[in-house]
């Protein structure tokens, strides 16, 4: 872990967010629209405590409040970009900050990140915090997310098919599921579900991704439409969205999908990681037209 935070990361470098500590809060409910973090106060905290005693077991010298502070100001630079003080940040937290570490890592992993065997460091890395914060909160549906991205994003890394070969398709569909039964309105976990059957079907085919892996055209598009439904501001929504109809139909969606990305570009933004899925939609805009 110690070496993949000694190299520097590649900033962000796209317009910066305005964000402030003091706006953190008021804003928590936009930022998080996609998924179901809770905002960490005393109070939050002290309950996952009381849910997860393990977690009150590693609180050493630090106090609740103290920790609420630290990861307070971890998800600031999360939602700024910088994503390796979060990283940082999430790890000095001990197992309250797992989620965050995780989510920061695979994020700017999938963004920022141009050296591709880093890259898959990163992502199994945080595949391997996201399991540790499910062994200490098993039923926290952030730490079954975190691992389906990251887990996910190695995937693609490898290429589909290898991965598919290696069962990490199957892994990656049990952390969603068991995400969906947590938080149903998880829109993010809805938004990866959708990719999870346009991706099998687009490599392998409708009859063998129905077959072995249960993943079929009418699922995908049920995720990704209940996935805007739960957060329509969201630009990830509309380019996962559009990506999936190209997978999974072909050229005849090419329309359709440029109707989306339209949409994602005209989001209004909030964060980093949603300026950067932005981005990715305004670069597939270009590239079609």
């Amino acid at each position: 872990m110690n070496q993949l935070l000694q190299y520097t990361w590649t900033p962000y470098q796209l317009t910066p967010v305005s964000l402030t500590l003091e706006k953190l809060e008021s804003n928590w409910h936009r930022l998080h629209i996609g998924n179901a973090e809770v905002y960490p106060t005393f109070a939050s905290l002290t309950e996952i405590t009381h849910k997860y005693p393990i977690i009150a077991a590693s609180l050493g010298s630090n106090s609740l409040s103290e920790i609420a502070e630290k990861l307070k100001l971890g998800w600031l630079h999360f939602h700024l970009g910088n994503y390796q003080k979060a990283t940082e940040i999430g790890l000095a937290t001990g197992l309250f900050g797992l989620n965050l570490a995780s989510k920061a890592m695979a994020i700017y992993a999938t963004h920022l990140e141009s050296n591709e065997s880093l890259k898959l460091d990163l992502f199994q890395e945080a595949t391997r915090l996201a399991d540790h914060a499910i062994e200490v909160m098993p039923t926290n549906p952030e730490s079954h997310y975190n691992r389906s991205y990251a887990l996910g994003r190695y995937s693609q890394g490898i290429s589909i098919t290898k991965a598919l070969a290696e069962g990490y398709g199957k892994e990656v569909r049990k952390s969603l599921e068991k995400t969906l039964e947590l938080a149903p309105r998880h829109a993010e976990a809805q938004i990866a579900f959708g990719t999870y059957h346009a991706e099998i079907i687009d490599q392998v085919g409708k009859l063998v991704a129905s077959l072995s892996y249960g993943a079929n055209k009418d699922a995908g598009l049920k995720h990704f439409r209940s996935a805007i439904r739960i957060a329509p501001s969201f630009p990830i929504g509309y380019t996962q969205y559009a990506d999936g109809l190209i997978m999974m139909f072909g050229p005849s969606k090419l329309k359709e999908a440029q109707q989306l990305y339209d949409k994602a570009a005209s989001c209004q933004i909030y964060d980093a990681m949603e300026q950067l899925d932005q981005q990715a939609a305004i670069d597939e805009l270009a590239e079609i037209q």
